[in-house]
């Protein structure tokens, strides 16, 4: 019985002696942080998106300016919505549509058929004209 504590009582050393005497979760990415940590940095202007079948990705910060999509069949993609900030408005125009992975400030619209955006938060609810729209 004593070896076996006595083998329990190395292991724990020897575990201490690799990994230190560090408490909480083991190293890797931090989890998505939640509403309340700082604002993420300025990331640009926004130009608008026109056509067809297009994507755009964008990445974390905060964006100057109103997201504009015209057209349809287009995606775009933010980080995530307390990671990807449009500080203006969305004006979304045409149909089949895919938003998501971003918040949006100002203003907004979604003009058309058959958009999705439940993806986006919005801080004002969007005007939404149309058939077939998901909004949150």
């Amino acid at each position: 019985m004593k070896l076996v504590g006595t083998a329990a009582v190395l292991m724990l050393l020897a575990s201490c002696a690799i990994y230190g005497d560090r408490t909480g979760p083991p190293p890797g990415p931090p989890p998505a942080s939640s509403s309340g940590g700082p604002p993420p940095p300025h990331a640009g202007e926004l130009t608008p998106m026109q056509g067809n079948g297009g994507d755009l990705l964008l990445a974390a910060g905060s964006y100057a300016g109103d997201l504009v999509v015209q057209g349809n069949g287009n995606r775009v993609t933010g980080a995530g919505p307390d990671q990807t900030i449009v500080e203006g408005g969305l004006s979304l125009m045409g149909d089949g549509n895919v938003l998501g992975g971003l918040r949006v400030i100002g203003a907004s619209s979604v003009l058309g058929d058959e958009n999705d955006v439940r993806g986006v938060v919005f801080d004002q609810p969007p005007e939404v004209l149309g058939d077939g729209n998901f909004v949150r």
